[in-house]
């Protein structure tokens, strides 16, 4: 008697495993989309997250060496201006002296520019992005603080993230 698989059994078998593999490739296929998505949300957050830092430390350097009555901070819905003079020179007219924030709402970019040169991008495909200017808090031997308030929402479906910066005074 010889060992082995009839034709039949082949057949059979090979249909019962492709039904087992077209019932698992709709879960399969969502969760490859799925993983898409948790990456592109990944990477919003990291470009967001270096903005922030960045805008923390061009907050901490806004008013330097500028008058009593400058505004080193000026803030509306969708901008900010961050003033400082850096070289001490008098002026503003210096890069990076003059830095600006925007949010496009058009094309849902966030945007920077330093001193009189074009806007470069810093996120793309940003849901909302928001600023504030808002009260800090008064410590001891310290000027007053004004916080600038940053709200985000990463995703049109995502909640909104709300983010406080608040300049350092030694």
């Amino acid at each position: 008697m010889r060992s082995g698989f009839t034709w039949l059994e082949l057949l059979l078998a090979t249909s019962v495993a492709a039904v087992f593999l077209a019932l698992a490739q709709g879960p399969l296929l969502h969760f490859s989309s799925l993983l898409t998505d948790q990456y592109t949300t990944s990477a919003k957050q990291r470009q967001l997250d270096r903005f922030l830092l960045m805008l923390k430390t061009e907050l901490i350097q806004a008013g330097y060496a500028l008058g009593d009555d400058a505004e080193p901070v000026q803030v509306s819905s969708d901008e900010v201006l961050l003033l400082a003079d850096l070289n001490r020179d008098g002026d503003l007219n210096d890069t990076r002296e003059r830095i600006s924030y925007r949010f496009r709402a058009a094309d849902k970019k966030l945007q920077r520019r330093s001193g009189s040169g074009s806007y470069q991008t810093l996120v793309e495909e940003v849901g909302a992005i928001s600023f504030s200017l808002g009260p800090g808090r008064d410590l001891p031997m310290s000027p007053p603080q004004h916080c600038l308030g940053v709200g985000v929402r990463l995703d049109p479906d995502a909640e909104d993230i709300s983010y406080t910066l608040c300049p350092i005074f030694l």
